[in-house]
């Protein structure tokens, strides 16, 4: 039995939308694609009497990645809950930090999702590659660090004993 899915038109795609509001959801590249949406976003697509049964809480986690612009100095904040830790890999390539996650399909709520995404991140003049580091909190954020190559400086060898 086939069940037929409704396409939306390219039209309703498109930031210019012909109808003023009637702008679709731009979260493709969002780290939380795949899991509906939010109340607010299909607000904007449905007027209130359409679609008022639809109701979703919004999300409370961070957003997809937060990166404070602080010269020489990196560090990333990514919501990866849906991963295990040996699912996540982060490694730095050339100038850059490479956030690479994938899992096989699994079952939730909706029904089988299997999720993979990369992220590259341009590292900042004068931030140390060798030292990048990350670590995963018991509440799924990944955390990437780096400091600036000028505050790596060894420390001064303690004064020979005479």
């Amino acid at each position: 039995m086939e069940i037929p899915v409704p396409v939306q038109p390219s039209w309703l795609r498109r930031a210019s939308a012909p109808l003023p509001g009637f702008s679709a959801p731009g979260r493709l590249f969002d780290q939380r694609f795949g899991e509906g949406l939010l109340e607010a976003e299909l607000a904007s697509l449905c007027p209130a009497t359409i679609a008022p049964y639809y109701l979703r809480a919004p999300s409370v986690a961070l957003p997809a990645a937060q990166v404070p612009a602080d010269p020489g100095y990196f560090s990333v904040l990514l919501d990866v809950k849906h991963f295990s830790p040996e699912e996540i890999s982060v490694k730095v390539v050339g100038g850059h930090v490479e956030v690479h996650a994938r899992h096989e399909e699994r079952p939730d709520e909706h029904g089988y999702i299997a999720r993979e995404f990369h992220r590259r991140y341009l590292l900042p003049p004068g931030v140390d590659p060798a030292a990048v580091t990350s670590a995963l909190s018991p509440e799924g954020v990944l955390s990437i660090q780096a400091t600036p190559a000028s505050a790596q400086a060894p420390l001064p060898s303690p004064p020979a004993a005479k």
